[in-house]
């Protein structure tokens, strides 16, 4: 089974944002709010890219399929004639 595009690229982001979370975040001086909103927007922008990605595969099926429908209706056009 293939590993479809648009999950595996924003699970290996959010593996990377976790493990750098893990790393830096304790090391860091910054406020606690400050650590919240960085941490919070790394895995919005995770989710967002999931989303995008989820988009543009269904348009591309779907104008796959819309193209396969094509040629089908030509090849029954040209059997008819």
């Amino acid at each position: 089974m293939k590993i479809k595009k648009y999950i595996l690229i924003p699970l290996l982001l959010f593996v990377y944002v976790t493990g750098m979370v893990l790393y830096f975040i304790p090391k860091s001086t910054d406020s606690t709010l400050q650590k919240v909103f960085e941490v919070g927007a790394s895995y919005a922008l995770v989710i967002v890219l999931f989303f995008v990605l989820r988009y543009r595969d269904r348009l591309r099926q779907e104008r796959l399929d819309d193209m396969k429908k094509a040629e089908e209706q030509n090849k029954t056009l040209q059997n008819q004639q």
